[in-house]
């Protein structure tokens, strides 16, 4: 478990933050193995200096729902869902 480091001015912008943000009981396989459902979160951060960041930053995350939307990366586990909190 960690926190958030200090980035400061380390990070190049736009970038994209994903954490894990939840760990449910999920269904349980029978194999022995762990079901979980996880929820994440991206952030989307923009320089707030650029004169159209808020477009950008809407821009981005709308790319950003629509590549994940049903993914599961190869893996034997249910696609991704889109959660609005």
């Amino acid at each position: 478990v960690a926190v958030w480091p200090n980035i400061e001015d380390r990070v190049a912008l736009p970038a994209v933050f994903v954490e894990l943000a939840e760990m449910e009981p999920g269904i349980d396989p029978g194999t022995g193995e762990t079901g979980l459902a996880c929820k994440f979160e991206a952030r989307v951060i923009t320089d707030p200096i650029q004169p159209d960041h808020h477009q950008q930053a809407v821009f981005l995350a709308g790319h950003l729902a629509a590549l994940l939307r049903m993914q599961c990366w190869g893996m034997e586990v249910e696609p991704a869902e889109f959660v609005q909190g």
